[in-house]
C-alpha cells in the first residue's frame, strides 16, 4: 500500500529563503522579485523538456531534442549576463557588501558554474565550486549504465533502448555541460573544486581535467551531516539502548528506480525469503516504467517476503529503520549517500555495492559490508550473515571507537561548515599547487 505524504509547497524557492532567513541569513529583499521568473524558467524546462514523453515514438524524441538544444542555446548562457548583472546590483546596493574575498557554488550545475565564475571575475576574485553529484558523464559510462538498467535488468526492447540511448547522447553532444567548466576555466578565475567523495570527480573525469589546468580539487570530510533527530545516538548509552530494540528484517530506502537496485530487490528477497527473513521497501518510485517491472518481477517470481510500506514522513521513516538490522543498499550510482549515513546513525548494519562513492565515504567502517557490483549472491549472503549475528558481535561492531569517531564527525552541520571554510582557505594560500586526490 503507497502512501503519499509529500507536501509540494513545502520546497519552494520562497519558503526555503524563509527557512534561510530565519536561520539569520540575509537575504536581499530584491531577490524575491527574481524568484517568479527564476520558477517559471525551471517550470518550462520541467513540462517542456526534462518530462517530454519519450516513448510517444520517434517524433516525440526527435522534438525532445530540439527542444533541449534550444532550451540551451537561448537560456542556458544567455541569461549568464543578466543573472549576473542582477547579482551584483544587490550585493552592492543593496546589502552593501563591497569586501568579497570569493565567489562559491555549493553546487555542481553547469549554470551554476557558469554563473558563478562570471560573478568572479566581474569582481576580480577566485571562484571555487562544490561536487555534490557527478555534473555529467563520460559516454562510455552513460552508455554502460543505461544499457546495464533497462536492457539487463528491465528487460526493455531492444530496439526501442538503442534509439532512446542514441537519442539522449545526440542530445547531451549538442548540450555538452561540460562546456560551463571550460568557460569557468577561460575565465581565469577557477581556482578549486571540493566534492563529496571521489565518485563526482571519478565519474564526470574532472579530476583529472582540474589538474591539467591547475585547478585544486579536495574532497571534503565531513560533507554531510544527519538530522538532529538522529545525532544523539552518537553517545554509547543511546545506540546500546537502540541495539537492544532491533528486529530480524532488513529494509530498503532510498529513490526508487533501477539505478538504485531497485529491481535486484525481488531477486534478493527471493533468496531471503527461504531463510524466513522479510525484506521492507520504502520510497516513492521515480516512474511508472520501475514501479511497473518491479511489481512484475515479484509477481513472476513470486517474492511474497516484500513489504511495500509507499512514501513515509520522516519520523515514521526513521522508527521503522531504527528497528531494522540491515539496509540493502545495491545502489549503482551515488555520490555520498545520506540513506547510509542515517541508516548507520539508526543502528543499521549496511550491506552495498562497492562502487566509489561509499567506498571513498564509508570503506573500512565496521557495520558496512561491501560486495562486488552486481553479484546478488554475495550481497545475500553478507545479508544473512547481518541478520544471523549475535547480538554481543552486534554491539561490538556498532560500538567501535573509529566508528564511534565517524558518526561523531559527521553528527553536526557545524563540522560541515567548517570543514568548507578550511578547505577554501587552504586552497586559498599561495603556496599550494596542484595535488591529485
Amino acid at each position: 500500500m503507497e502512501r503519499a505524504h509529500y507536501d509540494k509547497n513545502a520546497y519552494t524557492i520562497n519558503n526555503v529563503l524563509k527557512e534561510l532567513e530565519r536561520s539569520h541569513v540575509i537575504i536581499p529583499p530584491i531577490y524575491y522579485k527574481y524568484v517568479e521568473k527564476l520558477e517559471k524558467l525551471a517550470d518550462y524546462f520541467n513540462e517542456k523538456i526534462l518530462f517530454s514523453p519519450l516513448k510517444k515514438g520517434v517524433f516525440s524524441a526527435l522534438k525532445y531534442l530540439k527542444d533541449s538544444i534550444n532550451f540551451h542555446r537561448n537560456v542556458y548562457f544567455k541569461n549568464i549576463l543578466h543573472l549576473n548583472h542582477f547579482l551584483r546590483e544587490f550585493q552592492l546596493n543593496d546589502i552593501g557588501i563591497r569586501n568579497i574575498d570569493l565567489v562559491y557554488s555549493m553546487h555542481e550545475l553547469p549554470s551554476t558554474v557558469a554563473m558563478g565564475a562570471f560573478l568572479a571575475k566581474t569582481f576580480h576574485k577566485s571562484f571555487y565550486t562544490l561536487l555534490q553529484l557527478e555534473p555529467f558523464k563520460s559516454i562510455k559510462n552513460f552508455i554502460t549504465e543505461d544499457y546495464t538498467f533497462r536492457i539487463i535488468f528491465s528487460r526493455e526492447a531492444l530496439s526501442k533502448e538503442l534509439s532512446r540511448l542514441f537519442i539522449l547522447i545526440l542530445s547531451s553532444f549538442f548540450r555538452n555541460p561540460k562546456r560551463a567548466y571550460e568557460y569557468a576555466n577561460s575565465l581565469k578565475v577557477f581556482r578549486g573544486i571540493l566534492a563529496v567523495s571521489s565518485s563526482p570527480l571519478i565519474t564526470s573525469g574532472l579530476d583529472t581535467w582540474a589538474n591539467k589546468r591547475g585547478i585544486l580539487v579536495r574532497i571534503l570530510k565531513p560533507a554531510n551531516s544527519v538530522n538532529e533527530k538522529l545525532a544523539g545516538y552518537v553517545i554509547e548509552k543511546n545506540r546500546r539502548h537502540l541495539i537492544s530494540k532491533k528486529e530480524d528484517f532488513a529494509i530498503f530506502y532510498a529513490r526508487l528506480n533501477s539505478s538504485k537496485g531497485l529491481i535486484e530487490i525481488p531477486y534478493i528477497a527471493k533468496k531471503l525469503e527461504r531463510f524466513g527473513y522479510k525484506l521492507i521497501v520504502a520510497g516513492r518510485f521515480d516512474n511508472i516504467g520501475d514501479k511497473d517491472r518491479f511489481f512484475k518481477i515479484c509477481e513472476e517470481k513470486r517474492v511474497k517476503n516484500v513489504e511495500y510500506v509507499g512514501y513515509l514522513p520522516e519520523d515514521e521513516l526513521f522508527n521503522l529503520v531504527s528497528r531494522a538490522k540491515v539496509l540493502v543498499y545495491p545502489s549503482h550510482l551515488d555520490a555520498f549517500s545520506l540513506v547510509i549515513l542515517e541508516a548507520l546513525f539508526l543502528g543499521c548494519f549496511v550491506v552495498a555495492y562497492d562502487i566509489p562513492a561509499i567506498k571513498s565515504v564509508y570503506g573500512g567502517l565496521k557495520p558496512v559490508k561491501l560486495v562486488r557490483e552486481y553479484d546478488c549472491r554475495e550481497m545475500v549472503e553478507m545479508i544473512l550473515k547481518t541478520l544471523m549475528i549475535s547480538m554481543k558481535e552486534y554491539e561490538e561492531e556498532h560500538l567501535d571507537p573509529l566508528f564511534l569517531n565517524f558518526l561523531k564527525l559527521h553528527s553536526s552541520w557545524r563540522n560541515v561548515a567548517k570543514a568548507e571554510i578550511e578547505t577554501i582557505l587552504e586552497m586559498m594560500r599561495p603556496k599550494n599547487v596542484v595535488q591529485s586526490t
